[in-house]
């Protein structure tokens, strides 16, 4: 596929009561050598969501950035969050869509969210596309293996500049594992 060439990632974590291990870390690796291509906000709100998303999508908008949009977030049948402060569906349809207009349909989504790919479930015919292509999980997955595959991802990216490597670089990441598949919708 021809992927755009990505200039920043914006790493949302949504994790109020926080059970995985430091998610803040996943790109520190990463960003050391690239520190103005990571932006990690941590929500803790629905209302933070909404804020956030909208600081993001007038960033994108400004200064014509070509974004990858990363989620570490707790996921379930409801949406993104925990079982007290839920992003619904169509909240999350609605600032994601409003986010890869901005970016002229450009959006790389990537979700280490548990069941993060049934968000396709809520779109209708009607949307806006969700994204360019979204790499995530219908099933549960481990916070660790997620974190360790994205890691992977991003360190391919910013040495290659290339997406179709760094969704290799993903998938290669750990082969053997079974539990917690991924897939690149």
């Amino acid at each position: 596929m021809n992927y755009p060439t990505y200039t920043k990632i914006y790493q949302i974590c949504y994790l109020p009561t926080c059970q995985l291990p430091n998610p803040q870390q996943m790109c520190d690796e990463v960003n050391k050598q690239h520190p103005d291509s990571i932006y990690k906000p941590v929500v803790q709100s629905v209302s933070d969501w909404d804020c956030i998303m909208d600081t993001i999508i007038a960033d994108i908008a400004y200064d014509h950035i070509v974004p990858i949009l990363h989620l570490d977030m707790h996921g379930s049948s409801e949406g993104f969050g925990d079982s007290i402060n839920t992003i619904g569906w169509d909240k999350l349809i609605e600032k994601i869509t409003e986010l890869n207009k901005a970016c002229d349909g450009q959006l790389f989504l990537s979700l280490n969210v548990c069941e993060g790919l049934y968000i396709y479930h809520f779109l209708n015919n009607n949307n806006y596309p969700l994204s360019l292509k979204t790499l995530g999980s219908f099933d549960k997955i481990y916070a660790n293996e997620g974190r360790f595959r994205f890691t992977e991802m991003y360190k391919e990216y910013f040495n290659s500049f290339d997406m179709n490597k760094a969704v290799i670089a993903f998938f290669n990441a750990n082969p053997y594992r079974t539990n917690g598949a991924f897939e690149l919708v």
